[in-house]
This record gives C-alpha cells, sequence and structure tokens, in this order.
C-alpha cells in the first residue's frame, strides 16, 4: 500500500515539474508602489428612483502587485432631473488579470455617501491601457447603486423606508 501511494506521489510531483512554467515578468504591466486614479463618466438610471448623472472620481492607494490595487477614494455625482449632487466615499479594490501592457479588469468601490443616502457600491469591468512607465489609460462599464432614506407617512414603519437607486455606467479613466 505505501508503495503505491509513493508511486502515486512520485508521479504527481513529476508531472507537476514537468507542466510548471518560468513566467517573468514582461516589465509591461503594473508596479508595487503608489497609485492615483481619475474617472470621469455618465450613469443612466436603470430603476423608478434612478436619475442620469456624470461621475467623476478620484483613488489614491497602493498597488501591492501586478494584479492587486487597494484603496479609498471620493467621488461627485449630479443628479440632473431632481437637482441633488451625492459625494461618495468609497474602499477601491481594483484587480487586474494579466500583467501585459493591455490589462482587463474588475473594479469595486464600496462605502458611503452621506451627503445623498446611505450606502453606496459600483462594480465594474473594463480594459487599461498602458500609455507610459507610469501612465495608464481605461475604459470601464458597470453597475453603481445607492441606499435612499425616504421619509413618508407610513404607519407600520414609524414613517421611513429605505429605497435605492441605481444605474448603469461608462467611464474613462487615467491612472499614474
Amino acid at each position: 500500500m505505501t508503495k503505491k501511494v509513493f508511486l502515486f506521489l512520485a508521479t504527481l510531483f513529476c508531472c507537476i515539474g514537468m507542466f510548471a512554467q518560468n513566467v517573468e515578468d514582461s516589465g509591461n504591466g503594473l508596479k508595487r508602489g503608489f497609485r492615483g486614479i481619475a474617472e470621469l463618466g455618465y450613469e443612466v438610471a436603470i430603476n423608478d428612483n434612478g436619475d442620469n448623472s456624470p461621475i467623476l472620481n478620484l483613488s489614491g492607494g497602493y498597488q501591492l502587485n501586478s494584479y492587486v490595487f487597494l484603496g479609498a477614494g471620493i467621488g461627485l455625482r449630479h443628479y440632473n432631473d431632481n437637482d441633488k449632487t451625492s459625494v461618495p466615499i468609497f474602499f477601491n479594490f481594483r484587480s487586474d488579470f494579466v500583467n501585459t501592457k493591455v490589462n482587463p479588469f474588475v473594479d469595486v468601490k464600496l462605502g458611503l455617501s452621506p451627503s445623498y443616502s446611505r450606502g453606496f457600491g459600483s462594480v465594474g469591468m473594463g480594459c487599461r491601457f498602458k500609455v507610459g512607465e507610469k501612465l495608464g489609460l481605461s475604459v470601464s462599464a458597470g453597475f453603481e447603486v445607492q441606499d435612499l432614506e425616504n421619509k413618508e407617512d407610513h404607519s407600520e414603519d414609524c414613517g421611513i423606508y429605505l429605497d435605492y437607486m441605481g444605474g448603469a455606467f461608462i467611464k474613462m479613466g487615467v491612472d499614474f
């Protein structure tokens, strides 16, 4: 029995060794260190409570490796129909899938928007294009949601109920 287990493990490690690859950093992707991201875009409402809005996001944080960025940021939204402004404050997580001159990525922002609503969340996917040694341009699309606190006379919940507004967005960005 031990011979069979030993033979199985030896075969497994030999197979792993045969298929292992030495992947060198091509130098085309993101480097460790501080990174700033500025995004400009437009959001289109997808529910009855939503409203169209231009989007401005500024994030700063640390690029942990070629694939993971963690940071924090602040945004600005001005809702056209109801003439209100939202200033979301959020944590920003971005993950690049490959380390090349063209990087597809996923971007998640979670936080609060104290000026207009309660919770804030944004999820997007896009592509980053390397322009210079520490400069990149990106385009992304996704969805954004904000919780709303509406005060109306509802006897069953003391006059306050929670709702949300959501929208689909497209953004262009620059990182440095």
